[in-house]
């Protein structure tokens, strides 16, 4: 069954359920003693209550045919708020920016006074969400130096299978840094201690392995 399908049968039971519950039965009395009061015979009272029917239902499907499209056009509207909201509010929150904040954009541009770096992990989610993000940095006019995947398994450095394995996997991801989002990345293997202080900054830069350059 088909999302159509599931719309039409949710607004069909929605509205049994309104009909049969006490506002509406009350409201229907009403409306029905309202009309007949001024009617002579019973052949009137029925044909206008039929009318009457036949206007709210009416009301009802172009009220559920307005919930159905409503609810099929979200993810349009997702893809379009996506697409074009920050466009359109750009201009409204960059006039409200301090002076500071307005010149600091310029110099993440200049890529002689500012070098932007991206760290990923080896992985599809930390791979993805980097790439996005590096959408959104060249939508301001911004373009990353190089990407950093850090913490990597894949080497000739493990002998644990289960560690092997796990560089195994990571390198699909690697190659897609490489092949999809930058021509500059730097990968950094996995240290069992954390790379504090200069000299262990400096191994981390010597172990590091330079994939792709330009």
């Amino acid at each position: 069954m088909d999302s159509l399908a599931i719309g039409v049968v949710s607004a069909l039971w929605l509205g049994i359920l309104t009909s049969i519950s006490p506002c509406p039965l009350a409201t229907n009395i009403a409306v029905m003693s309202f009309i007949g009061k001024d009617l002579s015979s019973p052949q009137q009272v029925f044909l206008t209550g039929i009318f009457y029917t036949l206007g709210r239902t009416l009301a009802y499907s172009v009220l559920a045919a307005l919930v159905i499209a409503s609810v099929l056009a979200i993810p349009e509207v997702s893809f379009w708020l996506e697409t074009y909201m920050n466009k359109l509010l750009g201009p409204i929150l960059m006039s409200d920016l301090p002076e500071a904040v307005l010149e600091l954009l310029p110099r993440l541009r200049d890529r002689n006074f500012t070098r932007i770096l991206l760290v990923t992990l080896p992985e599809a989610t930390p791979v993805h969400e980097a790439g996005r993000l590096q959408q959104d940095l060249l939508r301001a006019g911004i373009e990353p130096f190089a990407w950093v995947i850090n913490q990597s398994f894949s080497g000739d450095a493990f002998r644990d299978p289960a560690l092997v394995e796990r560089g195994s996997r990571e390198l699909p991801y690697i190659a897609e840094v490489g092949d999809r989002y930058s021509s500059r990345v730097a990968l950094i293997p996995w240290k069992a201690e954390a790379p504090v202080g200069p000299e262990r900054l400096r191994g981390l830069a010597t172990n590091s392995i330079l994939l792709a350059e330009v």
